[in-house]
């Protein structure tokens, strides 16, 4: 089986070329089914349970796997799984920690201040939902803590994200909007309120502010002040869009869809849309990313300026942020509609379920 996934690999790297883009070998991708300290693309150990579930960062740079779905023993059907591992990058091992207390099919992860994981939403079954659960792991005690429903929101499909110090605190978005959850404390305050929750982003800024997307709307909240933020506007409608803040200091808002829930007449959002913090505005997009991105988001990264975007259905780009260039359609195993992401301390990415991205090797075109 690891032979012909490795022979439809090579077939899928000597194919891919686009006329406008920059071919996948001019980033010298050589190699994937072999170990290559030069490959930005290496081949790592499958989790012991396949799946898709949510990818957070422990402090000691290990990845943490939760829930997702497997096949069910009913016809077509899925089962969520409260299951855990610990990926080692020095190992290439995959190690099986204590379970959640819930099933979680599509949870968000925030990794907090100290070191803490908190996972919230989304539902143990299609007719047991615990979209308003959390609970958080403790890896030095090999632990989970349940806490209760954060501010009595639902949390379907969640962004969730982890604030700096102090303190430890998270950003999460659900159906009354932006809600702060302070672990300490288990209090939850929404802060900025939207219709709905399904298919909002949010990044955290070099200054510490974190920008949220919902729709055709954003939002700077600043978690030192903890005020209320007005919303601005995007020029287009993104939902399950993606958003990262890049070496520069800008914030890249990329893909999407037009409707909020996933479906074939929700069309695909394409071209990247920059806030600059300095002038708290969006700028003219770059002619080079106009046409980049596009569906909705499993994952958008960035490091050294070279940002990955991959979606839900087609549309992955690797753009260099410096010369405004990408290639497209690259040749992740885990495919289109299972795949997720995490990003480890040292900038290297797990993609599911069986692929490390290393953004820094790919040479500028």
């Amino acid at each position: 089986m690891l032979n012909q996934s490795r022979s439809v690999l090579a077939g899928l790297l000597a194919l891919l070329s686009l006329s406008s883009c920059e071919k996948l070998g001019d980033y010298n991708a050589k190699n994937f089914d072999q170990f290559d300290p030069n490959s930005p693309l290496q081949l790592m150990t499958a989790p012991q349970v396949p799946r898709n579930g949510a990818v957070a960062t422990l402090n000691d740079n290990r990845g943490l796997l939760v829930g997702g779905i497997v096949p069910s023993t009913a016809s077509g059907a899925t089962d969520p799984v409260n299951d855990v591992e610990i990926y080692n990058p020095a190992t290439d091992s995959w190690t099986t920690v204590a379970p959640m207390v819930k099933f979680r099919s599509f949870p968000a992860t925030a990794t907090v201040a100290d070191g803490r994981v908190l996972v919230v939403g989304d539902n143990t079954s299609s007719t047991t939902p615990i979209r308003n659960g959390a609970e958080v792991y403790d890896a030095g005690a090999n632990r989970w803590t349940p806490l209760p429903a954060p501010a009595l929101a639902y949390y379907e499909e969640p962004a969730a994200l982890g604030l700096r110090g102090p303190g430890n605190r998270a950003l999460l978005t659900g159906s009354l909007g932006l809600v702060l959850l302070n672990l300490d404390t288990g209090v939850a305050t929404v802060v900025a309120a939207f219709n709905g929750a399904r298919g909002a982003a949010l990044t955290m800024l070099k200054d510490g502010r974190v920008l949220c997307t919902y729709g055709n709307r954003y939002w700077i909240y600043n978690p030192v002040t903890n005020v209320n933020p007005p919303a601005a506007f995007l020029r287009y409608p993104r939902y399950f869009a993606g958003a990262v803040t890049g070496d520069d200091g800008r914030v890249y808002i990329a893909g999407g869809i037009t409707g909020v829930l996933r479906t074939f007449s929700s069309a695909p959002v394409r071209g990247i849309e920059v806030f600059d913090p300095d002038s708290a505005r969006l700028v003219r997009t770059p002619a080079g990313l106009q046409r980049e991105g596009g569906y909705a988001c499993v994952g958008m990264y960035q490091r050294e300026q070279r940002l990955l975007y991959m979606a839900d259905g087609g549309g992955d780009a690797l753009v260099d942020l410096n010369s405004k260039r990408s290639v497209d359609l690259l040749p992740f195993p885990a495919g289109a509609h299972s795949r997720r992401s995490g990003q480890l301390i040292d900038g290297r990415l797990i993609v599911l379920p069986n692929t490390i991205v290393d953004l820094s090797k790919y040479p500028r075109p």
